[in-house]
């Protein structure tokens, strides 16, 4: 088959394992939307050098892309840079740092055309990767989708730094990804969560904590946040995406939210529901804590 799925007999067009590259599931699938677009006068065509794979073992084993010794085989020079698990905060607060991050650039331009996991959620992060190398990024392109510096950015991967909850905002927003991609849990047919045992998000010198109580759910779209602000501390967020919806739920103390030109104020019980693609922020003009929930509410795709 060609990069279209046509076969040598017009109008004949072949999917799945019959055909070049991994024999994956995903992969007959995206052919087979291939195929259609095609069949239905589209033109569209098939990678297969942004076909992910992994080996579900503990720890898990994810790729995508060329490895170093196939692109020198190509007469690509290469840059590779790794990360251990254990260089990483999130792995240690975890408990998981058994585990390794390699990725390959072209020397030339710094795109990335590589990956290789091995460690916890290999099979999630590596999707990061293909995307990367499916738009043809770099690290400085990732910066300026995401309004954070490279400098920074380094740090956040060494494990240097941690990121505040609008830095994790502005490279969410950027990659077009949900914001607890970065607070994963563990998945069940249902999840009884204690706040105090969640991943915690801080800011404004621990003035704002966030805790992920139900990270993305790509079924329903959302994700649910609880906040606690402190006396007189302002929170504010950059506008999300077009479309993204928030649903606010204030448990406890004053809250004032705003959103645009506009401002509510919001007491113990009430909620509130808005847009969240403009800029918007939470303010706690008392002198005792607010607490609420944040359910966010992303288009589908």
């Amino acid at each position: 088959t060609d990069d279209q799925m046509r076969t040598s007999i017009p109008g004949i067009y072949a999917v799945g394992d019959i055909t070049e590259g991994p024999q994956l599931s995903h992969k007959a699938q995206k052919q087979g939307l291939i195929a259609a677009e095609v069949i239905a006068g589209n033109d569209a065509h098939m990678r297969y050098d942004v076909i992910p794979s992994a080996v579900f073992i503990h720890p898990e084993i994810a790729m995508v892309g060329i490895t170093a010794d196939e692109a020198e085989e190509q007469g690509i020079q290469v840059l590779v840079g790794k990360m251990r698990f254990s260089s990483n905060e999130k792995a240690m607060a975890m408990q998981k740092t058994t585990g390794l991050i390699k990725i390959t650039a072209r020397k030339e331009d710094h795109k990335i055309i590589g990956g290789h996991i091995f460690g916890e959620d290999a099979s999630v992060l590596i999707e990061e990767v293909a995307t990367a190398i499916q738009n043809g990024l770099t690290l400085d392109d990732v910066a300026k989708m995401t309004g954070v510096s490279k400098p920074m950015l380094g740090q956040i991967e060494r494990g240097q730094s941690s990121p505040t909850i609008n830095t994790l905002w502005k490279i969410s927003t950027g990659l077009k990804i949900p914001l607890s991609f970065f607070c994963k849990q563990e998945e069940a047919d249902f999840q009884v969560v204690e706040i105090r045992e969640t991943e915690q998000i801080t800011e404004e010198d621990g003035g704002v904590k966030a805790y992920a109580v139900f990270s993305f759910d790509p079924v329903r779209n959302a994700e649910v946040f609880f906040l606690e602000l402190d006396a007189h501390v302002k929170h504010t967020s950059e506008p999300q995406r077009r479309g993204v919806e928030k649903y606010i739920f204030v448990t406890g103390g004053t809250l004032k939210v705003l959103i645009g030109d506009e401002e509510v104020i919001l007491t113990t019980r009430q909620s509130l529901r808005f847009r969240a693609d403009v800029a918007h922020a939470y303010l706690n003009f008392s002198d005792t804590q607010c607490t609420f929930y944040d359910m966010i509410f992303y288009p589908g795709e």
